[in-house]
């Protein structure tokens, strides 16, 4: 900026002595003079007459003596005419402008212009006061990039995605449009990898994708729904075009990216929704949702779309999930016993406690459809420790009855293995039950041992110390377990998966189940089948030195005073076991 300088001589024209007769004016001029906010005075010419020491610091400027122009601060002139038209009809305006500084420096402030007369003359002076808004603007942006942007990934999020589907929705009401498609994109075990490689490594490779997919469809198309979650939203000409951009995109997610010295390949699934008229955001959003929920990423189903039928299955599971909540509520749940008998003798060694949910109809529900749902829900945890605290009430109870003692199987979910108060809520259990704790089995399954390892070794050391067993169920099912056995020492026992028992008259798993038998034989630990159905399954396993066997064969799941029945016609005469 170029200062002209002028030399105004406002005391003289218009006279000391009407200065003299009103020192308020002089007052005020020392008011401005030492105010922290930049003030400016100019005449009708817009040429400056007064400026302070905080404008002069605003605006780079080293002469307090210096006069120029109000032309010389704007960035755009042009706005000056709008000004003066306001001030001829008002004496007061305020706006925004980007003013120049001395330097060159171009920053934003507010300006407040009141005109006035002073001296009782004809003569109009106006007052600007000026604000620099650099701070606000940059505090203000950045609230609104905290509103739109993912903190960890710096993707849009949900709202700026519920943004792009607005414009979407504006160009097909429009007719510029046909229709679009929302997808919703999932990383399988995405958990697990940030245990594995770090959170910030893992958000670092999910925001890489995410530049990926942008450059791929608009940058604009995608956001970042949560930690494991990617929405898209793009148009599309034919069914042909739009499953190839689906898949371009789930290629760009599987592809491999640097992490660590090495490189990270991930799985996905796939859930979209086509919109072909007026839709709320929420609506489309939450069918792509439903489709997710119905992609797997095995046998090459991870692309799903949305069908009705999914609308209604998401009705009744809504109607199921809340009659489940009253259900929680007041643990309105049963538990069945079903026998566990040595195979040498068929005396009975054992229960296993199932849990129940009986219908007002006298129908029950499986528990494959309704204990997953416990999971969702949160409850699961208050609901095993409640299959727990029952099963050992109702253990004492046949023991108190003078029935022959036998071990109680209970089930551990993941969330109960990774509760840190499981350990104290086994011993308050027992300890409130006086059930004996070396007649308390609890079957961990060998999916929620691989997922913390840790935690399930930490949790079987704290079981052998107080005499509870370990069995571990349907092992070998899905995962490289082997390598994971010498690990967990103090175990008991490993379950012999039905799906596995099921083929040994087939001959196609039969060597699955002699290596889990063999294995268990060299570890010392006892070998059980559960689902045995037939004495040719039976004589098979009893050849290959199965040590107990549990299922129909022997019986179907009891109620208490069944199984009490049952215990005391099959069971033959154990060790006397101390109550606690």
């Amino acid at each position: 900026m170029i200062i002209k300088k002028y030399y105004i001589k406002p005391i003289e024209e218009y006279g000391k002595k009407y200065i003299s007769e009103r020192p308020e004016y002089m007052l005020s001029q020392d008011i401005y003079k030492h105010s922290s906010q930049a003030f400016i005075v100019v005449d009708d010419e817009w040429n400056t007459v007064f400026h302070n020491s905080a404008f002069d610091i605003m605006c780079d400027i080293n002469d307090d003596t210096a006069t120029f122009s109000i032309k010389d601060l704007l960035k755009t002139h042009s706005v000056l005419r709008d000004i003066k038209e306001n001030l001829s009809l008002s004496k007061s305006w305020g706006g925004a402008l980007d003013l120049i500084s001395l330097k060159g420096r171009v920053f934003p402030a507010r300006l407040s212009i009141t005109a006035s007369s002073p001296l009782e003359t004809d003569t109009v002076f106006f007052i600007i006061h000026i604000v620099d808004i650099t701070t606000s603007i940059q505090r203000n942006n950045h609230i609104e990039y905290l509103m739109n942007y993912d903190p960890a990934t710096s993707l849009p999020n949900q709202l700026s995605f519920s943004h792009h589907l607005d414009s979407l929705q504006d160009r097909l009401k429009e007719g510029a449009i046909d229709g679009y498609v929302v997808a919703i994109y999932r990383i399988v075990g995405f958990s697990r990898l940030c245990d594995l490689y770090g959170k910030e490594s893992i958000y670092s490779i999910l925001a890489e994708m995410g530049l990926n997919i942008g450059n791929y469809i608009g940058e604009k198309s995608i956001a970042c729904l949560g930690n494991h979650e990617v929405a898209a939203a793009f148009t599309y000409y034919d069914m042909d075009e739009l499953i190839h951009k689906l898949v371009k995109i789930g290629k760009i997610i599987s592809s491999e990216y640097e992490i660590k010295n090495g490189t990270l390949s991930s799985d996905y699934c796939c859930g979209y929704y086509t919109v072909n008229g007026i839709e709320e955001n929420t609506v489309s959003t939450n069918k792509a949702m439903l489709a997710l929920h119905n992609s797997t990423h095995e046998n090459n189903t991870r692309i799903t779309a949305f069908s009705d039928t999914m609308m209604e299955d998401a009705d009744s599971h809504e109607r199921l999930r809340a009659i489940l909540k009253l259900a929680v509520d007041q643990m309105a749940f049963e538990i069945v016993y079903q026998p566990q008998n040595s195979i040498h003798d068929n005396s009975l060694v054992g229960v296993e406690a199932l849990l129940r949910w009986k219908q007002d109809d006298g129908t029950y529900i499986s528990p494959a459809i309704f204990v997953p749902l416990l999971e969702k829900m949160g409850v699961i945890y208050e609901v095993g420790l409640w299959v727990l605290r029952e099963s050992c009430l109702q253990g004492k109870q046949w023991l108190d009855e003078g029935i022959p003692p036998f071990n109680i199987a209970v089930n551990v979910s993941a969330m109960q293995l990774l509760n840190e108060n499981f350990p104290r809520d086994i011993l308050e259990t027992l300890s409130k039950t006086h059930f004996p704790p070396q007649l308390l089995e609890l079957e961990l399954t060998e999916s929620c041992m691989i997922e913390d390892p840790s935690a399930a070794e930490d949790l079987m050391c704290d079981l052998a110390a107080i005499g509870v067993k370990v069995a571990i169920d349907d092992f070998g099912t899905g995962y490289s377990s082997l390598a994971y056995l010498e690990r967990f020492s103090t175990m008991d026992k490993l379950k012999i998966d039905k799906a596995f028992v099921d083929m040994i008259c087939t001959g196609k798993e039969s060597a699955i189940t002699n290596a889990i038998i063999s294995m268990a034989k060299s570890l010392n630990l006892k070998a059980i089948a559960e689902g045995v159905e037939n004495e040719e399954q039976l004589l098979y396993l009893k050849q290959h030195g199965c040590d107990q066997i549990q299922g129909y064969l022997i019986s179907k799941p009891l109620s208490a005073v069944e199984m009490a029945r049952f215990a005391c016609l099959n069971n033959k005469e154990h060790p006397k076991v101390a109550v606690i």
